[in-house]
Formats: C-alpha cells, sequence, structure tokens
C-alpha cells in the first residue's frame, strides 16, 4: 500500500485498518485512523512513514520493520523488526513505540523520542480477519427492491447496473445512495461541491472516487481508489444507511 492508493493527501477516518503487505508512505501527507474513535491499524509487513507530515491514529501492529521520520503518532506502535528513526516526528504524551530488532537513528537525536522507544524480547501481533467478498442478489430482487439501472445520482437513490460511472457538472452532492456494480467499477468523480454518502459495492471491481468528501461504506475485490488530493474519507458500519439486514444488496 502507497501513500498515492490514496491520493497522498487524503485522510482515511476510519477506526480500524488492516493491510496484508508492506506500506509505504513516502511523500504527501495522507493520514490513517479515526482521531474521534481510534482503533487499531494491522500490517503483515514493513510500514515506512518517510516524507511528509501525516497523522497516524490508534495503535499499531506491524509484523516486519518500522521506519518514521515525519508522521506525528498518537498510539501505541508494536514493531516486530527493526526500528529506524529520522528527524522530525513526534509522538503524543502517551504514545511509545515497542520494538523487538535493533533500532538505527542519526547521531545526537531526540532524546525524549529515544526514551519512548522501548526495546522488547517479543510483541503482539496483528490481527487480521478473514472475510469472504458477498455475493450480488437476484437481478428480480433488485427490480422488486426500487433500484434502478443508471442515471444521475440523487439523495436515496439505488442503482444496480454491470457498471456504474457518473461524473456531474456544477453543484452536486448525492447523500444516502446505494450503487451495486455486479460486474464492473463504480467510478464517481467530479463531487468537489458537495458529500456523497451511502454503500458502494463492486464484487468484481473497483470503487474510483474523486471528492471532497466520502462518507459510508466501501466493498470492492479490486480495492478503492481516492484520486483528488485533500480529499476526507469517513467509513460508517453499513447499518447506519440499511437498518434491515434483510434489505442489505448482497
Amino acid at each position: 500500500m502507497l501513500s498515492s492508493d490514496i491520493n497522498d493527501g487524503a485522510s482515511i477516518g476510519v477506526s480500524n485498518i488492516y493491510v496484508d503487505g508492506d506500506v509505504d508512505f513516502n511523500g504527501g501527507s495522507a493520514g490513517l485512523g479515526s482521531q474521534s474513535i481510534p482503533g487499531s491499524i494491522n500490517i503483515t509487513g514493513d510500514l515506512k512513514l518517510w516524507s511528509g507530515t501525516r497523522d497516524i491514529y490508534g495503535d499499531v501492529y506491524v509484523s516486519g520493520d518500522f521506519e518514521l521520520k515525519d508522521a506525528k503518532i498518537h498510539g501505541n506502535v508494536y514493531v516486530n523488526g527493526n526500528l529506524t528513526l529520522d528527524w522530525t516526528p513526534s509522538l503524543s504524551e502517551d504514545s511509545y513505540i515497542y520494538y523487538t530488532g535493533e533500532i538505527d537513528h542519526p547521531d545526537n537525536y531526540n532524546q525524549q523520542i529515544l526514551d519512548k522507544c522501548i526495546k522488547q524480547n517479543s510483541v503482539p501481533e496483528p490481527v487480521m480477519p478473514e472475510y469472504a467478498m458477498p455475493n450480488v442478489k437476484s437481478d428480480e430482487w433488485y427490480n422488486n427492491s426500487g433500484y434502478v439501472s443508471g442515471g444521475d445520482l440523487a439523495d436515496n437513490i439505488k442503482i444496480f447496473a454491470d457498471s456504474y460511472s457518473n461524473s456531474p457538472q456544477g453543484v452536486w452532492s448525492a447523500e444516502n445512495i446505494i450503487i451495486v456494480a455486479s460486474e464492473g467499477d463504480i467510478s464517481l468523480t467530479n463531487f468537489n461541491s458537495g458529500p456523497v454518502s451511502g454503500v458502494l459495492f463492486a464484487p468484481k471491481g473497483k470503487v474510483i472516487f474523486k471528492g471532497s468528501h466520502f462518507k459510508g461504506i466501501v466493498i470492492a475485490r479490486d480495492g478503492f481508489e481516492v484520486t483528488s488530493g485533500g480529499s476526507e474519507v469517513t467509513f460508517k458500519n453499513i447499518d447506519q444507511y440499511i437498518t434491515d439486514p434483510e434489505d442489505y444488496p448482497f
């Protein structure tokens, strides 16, 4: 996972994050974790937080090595590997880094930060959930549940299609929407003047978002791409938009 995957300047405001592999944030200011409800960030590979001031909220669990330069750490970090420090990181008052390997840092390094880096024989490991991609329901179910096959977005609209793309002109927002792309991608671009919120489901594709603010849930086999710098993304549980599980679109 690279910082460019969330467009360098985007903020991913989600409490719990799971990455099966490496995370390399070098450049931009993309942050991770929820400031209001911090949880855990679980990474099975290496973590690199190098150039770029960014906020990391919640406790971080890293199976590999950790490289830290400019980031602002607001929770604890547990590193089952080596720790490399460079100039200008910051750790909150109650934040510490626990590591099992070797530590490397420049000469005359900030002693207050070094005092917060504690070598351990072992540290807690990342916990990775096992989730299967849900399937779409029958065409008849969507037809009977008020879904349409396309068109412009509007508040409370429900769309079921092979794939879906929308790039409106002018002032536009779309809240409490549900979009299901059964075979391909969902692309929502040019939503810079207002929020988009709801449920986006692409079981065989990806979701692309370019806009100022998305709030909701994204389920996509090939990931979620945020292509505009400075976007604010806040993930919510599906029950914030669909109260009855019988109405879930999968």
